[in-house]
């Protein structure tokens, strides 16, 4: 079983990675199930994850309240937004494309709009 969490948690950190930069992939649920399956892998590994400033401070949020930030929300909306204006800009899209983009964007900012807010003073996190 460890070396399928270590398979598991790996996969999905790259997800995770490639999520920070494609704005339709999520990257906070797969750096969920990277810091699960690492946890029963990796404790190494899972301190690794946490380390890492993008990452590491959502997930503690996360495991800790069950929250995100508001500026995390901000970005993620930000990133979602960016994602669709330049796919619908330089895309040629059909426009059954056009409407199942705009569905998942529609469908991923809903998600995000129902993430509860961890409304705090203290040091925000890196990204």
């Amino acid at each position: 079983m460890r070396a399928l969490h270590l398979v598991l948690g790996s996969v999905a950190l790259a997800l995770a990675f490639a999520g920070l930069m494609l704005p339709l992939l999520p990257a906070t649920p797969f750096a969920l199930l990277a810091s699960w399956s690492f946890t029963r892998s990796s404790p190494r590994l899972a301190a690794w994850l946490h380390r890492i400033p993008c990452i590491g401070a959502v997930l503690a949020d996360w495991q800790a309240h069950r929250a995100i930030r508001p500026h995390v929300r901000r970005v993620a909306w930000l990133a979602i937004a960016l994602g669709v204006t330049l796919s619908l800009a330089l895309g040629e899209l059909e426009p059954a494309r056009v409407a199942l983009l705009c569905s998942a964007a529609a469908l991923g900012a809903l998600v995000v709009a129902r993430l509860p807010l961890l409304e705090t003073a203290g040091n925000p996190s890196a990204c």
